[in-house]
C-alpha cells in the first residue's frame, strides 16, 4: 500500500468516527430534550438525574474521541469540545435546579441543545457530502 493510501485510510476513518460520534451524541440530546419537555415541579429532580447522568456519559465520549484523534482541519474535535463546554453547564444547572428555577434551566437547555443538534447536523451533512461521497478510498 502507497503512503498516500494510507493517510487516506486514516483520514477516511477519522470522518467515519466522526460520523459515528456525531450521531450517536445527536440521539443522545435528543432524548434529552424530550425527557426535559416532560419536566414538572413534581418531577423535575428525577428529570434532570437523567439528563445529568447522560451528559456525563456525552462528555465522557467527546473526551475520547478528542484524545483518539486532537485536532483536524475540518474542526470536528473543536466543535465537540465546545459542545462539551456546553454539556458540562447542564450537568451543574441539572445538579442545582430547584423548584424555583427549574422551568429556566429546563427552557435553557432545551434551547442551548437545539442549537448543537443543529451545529451537528452541519457537521454531518459536511462529513457526507464533502468528505465521504466522493473519497471513500
Amino acid at each position: 500500500m502507497r503512503l498516500s493510501n494510507i493517510f487516506k485510510h486514516d483520514e477516511t476513518v477519522f470522518y467515519f468516527d466522526s460520523l459515528e460520534v456525531l450521531i450517536g451524541l445527536k440521539k443522545s440530546l435528543k432524548d434529552c430534550y424530550h425527557i426535559l419537555q416532560s419536566s414538572t415541579i413534581d418531577n423535575y429532580n428525577e428529570v434532570f438525574d437523567i439528563c445529568a447522568n447522560t451528559f456525563n456519559k456525552i462528555s465522557e465520549i467527546i473526551d475520547d474521541f478528542i484524545k483518539n484523534w486532537e485536532k483536524d482541519e475540518d474542526k470536528i474535535c473543536s466543535t465537540l469540545s465546545s459542545s462539551k463546554d456546553y454539556i458540562e453547564y447542564y450537568i451543574r444547572l441539572c445538579d442545582t435546579s430547584t423548584e424555583k428555577n427549574y422551568k429556566a434551566n429546563m427552557k435553557y437547555m432545551m434551547d442551548s441543545i437545539e442549537t448543537i443538534l443543529l451545529v451537528f447536523d452541519s457537521k454531518i451533512n459536511y462529513i457526507n457530502n464533502e468528505k465521504l461521497k466522493n473519497n471513500l478510498f
